[in-house]
């Protein structure tokens, strides 16, 4: 009996209140969708698909400001597991595997590599036998990639049956011969689903509308928080000469961040403007840096003894910020 290898990327996520991806491209899948989707389009809800693996790999590229399907990331993946969490309770939406599939496939280009393309050659279509996979999507298009590779003496064209009872049946290939073809069909306005048959063999893929966006989850209070920053004990110059400039920066700060206000002091065995300078070299409403040197003490050179007139003294900065509460 002949046997064909078939494999169709069917059910990436089980339906749970938390689903996570278990398939062997879903994590790729999330990796290539998690911010391509515009600020008004973003749907929340696929956040919980994201599993802690797929959390620290995109923080460790990404960075602090990350957002992933429009949920920041946090400082922690429990941060991020529980405001997914309140969305979730105070909102009561949530979607099915098949919506959730129907989405994803929206946030991927068809024209571009992504890492889900990566995979799903090289765990997916590198095998032998019939493959297919949609590859993205539109609000009013999906695009199917069929990839038929004959084993030992399998006929090089082969005529397999499709079902589908909407629009774009005409477009379907009666034939499918060695090698990839895409097959772009109209997104359909109801569920309906895209069954492929050959003997021994039947598969399907539910195609349906985008669902509508959920209630964008509330945005987090605004609130003020005070940092320090400080480069520790430094020295001075010696005897009558000044040190080389110090210069102490704000670190580099998410979006949504703004300086309400900055102080720099000096303290030790010198204070600002008396035997030192002190100035601010930027401040806007995102950096703030001052720089500062210190001079030697040259009386105590005079008494000799080997006396350098080095003495250390400590710059600091603090900085008051706005920014939204990371919860």
């Amino acid at each position: 009996m002949k046997r064909l290898a078939l494999t169709i990327l069917l059910s990436l996520f089980s339906l749970l209140p938390k689903a996570h991806a278990e398939g062997p491209c879903d994590a790729a899948l999330i990796k290539s969708t998690y911010n391509s989707f515009s600020s008004d389009h973003v749907d929340w809800r696929l956040a919980t698909l994201v599993t802690r693996r797929d959390y620290d790999e995109i923080k460790h590229n990404e960075g602090a400001s990350a957002v992933i399907y429009g949920v920041p990331v946090g400082e922690s993946y429990e941060d991020f597991t529980k405001r997914i969490q309140e969305y979730t309770d105070s909102h009561q939406e949530s979607l099915t595997h098949d919506q959730m599939l129907n989405i994803l496939w929206t946030g991927l280009d068809a024209t571009s590599g992504s890492a889900y393309k990566d995979c799903l050659n090289a765990s997916i279509f590198a095998s032998g036998g019939l493959h297919m996979a949609v590859i993205a999507a539109t609000a009013t298009e999906v695009s199917i990639l069929v990839n038929w590779n004959p084993v030992g003496r399998e006929s090089a064209t082969i005529a397999p049956k499709w079902i589908w009872n909407a629009k774009g049946a005409e477009k379907l290939p009666k034939q499918i011969t060695q090698g990839m073809v895409t097959v772009v069909i109209p997104r359909p306005t109801v569920v309906h689903t895209l069954a492929l048959n050959y003997p021994g063999f039947t598969s399907s893929i539910v195609l349906e509308p985008l669902s509508k966006l959920p209630h964008p989850p509330p945005p987090l209070p605004m609130i003020e928080t005070d940092e320090t920053y400080s480069l520790g004990e430094l020295p001075s110059g010696d005897c009558a000469k000044f040190s080389t400039w110090y210069t102490i920066c704000t670190p580099d700060k998410p979006d949504g961040w703004t300086v309400v206000s900055q102080s720099f002091v000096l303290t030790g065995n010198r204070a600002c403007n008396a035997y030192s300078e002190c100035a601010n070299s930027t401040l806007t409403d995102k950096k703030v840096c001052w720089r500062y040197r210190m001079q030697g003490h040259d009386e105590e050179c005079r008494m000799g003894h080997g006396n350098t007139g080095i003495q250390y003294s400590t710059g600091t900065l603090t900085v008051r910020w706005r920014h939204r509460q990371q919860k």
